[in-house]
């Protein structure tokens, strides 16, 4: 996507994912997407669902967040709780009026892979989409310890 001229937008359309403990990886494609300047919107395929007696309502929920999280880090939106595809294909490939982009760079974060939260605010009468925060990298290993590690991996942890 990064070598097409014009506007990049990509619109994925899935369930869901249940991806504990991948923040890291979810924010690096964020940060991936932003600086190649490549909108990911999302359509949530589920449409209009119910929980039923025996589901676990929470695990339903949690699937949509990484969907919402990656249109809302790169700017694009969020479609859902709707069975309408037509209209979310109409509403996720419709560009905005305008959009502004912002940036930052943090000052003394130690770089250790952990989420840190973002707030932006504005004056009244302005509509605001803002990533929920931020991962910096985590510390790069030395040779040594990733060679250990790839050789436990490939080798049922043979030193």
């Amino acid at each position: 996507m990064v070598k097409l001229p014009g506007q990049r937008i990509i619109v994925l359309i899935s369930p869901g994912f249940i991806t504990p403990h991948m923040e890291y990886e979810f924010s690096e494609l964020v940060d991936e997407a932003l600086r190649s300047q490549v909108v990911i919107s999302t359509l949530d395929a589920r449409g209009v669902f119910v929980t039923l007696v025996g589901e676990n309502a929470d695990e339903k929920r949690v699937s949509g967040e990484i969907l919402a999280f990656l249109a809302e880090g790169t700017g694009g939106m969020f479609f859902h709780g709707s069975n309408d595809v037509d209209e979310g294909f109409r509403t996720l490939t419709a560009p905005p009026p305008c959009s502004y982009y912002l940036g930052f760079a943090p000052q003394s974060l130690k770089e250790d892979g952990k989420f840190h939260k973002l707030q932006v605010t504005v004056r009244q009468h302005f509509t605001i989409q803002a990533r929920p925060g931020f991962t910096l990298p985590r510390p790069r290993k030395t040779g040594q310890v990733l060679l250990r590690q790839i050789s436990s991996a490939f080798f049922c942890n043979a030193e």
